[in-house]
């Protein structure tokens, strides 16, 4: 039930979000926030489809390329789960460098998925 209400805060918010901030700035991603809380709680076989779902509902949402949130969040659990094996549990500067992993693979994912639709979408000359 937890995780249901979290989605469901998580869609009130990023809406909000979306309505109140600035023209043309980058908004606080809250889908990865949520993918990340919930692979932090959870192991790996679960944390990593629960990213790839809940990426794949911010793409049908956003009405954008189909599967690019998907692989990204993905990605990002991933790189959570590498790199909060390898660092220490205690502390908020390990959980920071865990985070910023993460976000950095997600957006590494962002650029595969958008990189190779743009080589297949190609005309053939």
């Amino acid at each position: 039930m937890i995780p249901f209400l979290a989605l469901l805060l998580t869609l009130f918010l990023s809406g909000l979000l979306a309505a109140l901030w600035p023209q043309g700035a980058m908004a606080p991603d809250l889908f990865l926030v949520l993918a990340l809380g919930y692979a932090a709680r959870r192991p790996f076989y679960l944390g990593l489809p629960a990213a790839f779902s809940l990426g794949l509902l911010q793409d049908l949402l956003g009405y954008g390329l189909l599967g690019l949130h998907a692989v990204g969040l993905t990605l990002a659990a991933y790189a959570y789960y590498a790199a909060s094996r390898r660092l220490a549990p205690e502390g908020h500067l390990p959980l920071l460098f865990a985070f910023l992993w993460a976000f950095l693979a997600k957006w590494l994912g962002h650029f595969l998925v958008a990189t190779g639709s743009a080589w297949t979408c190609r005309p053939s000359s």
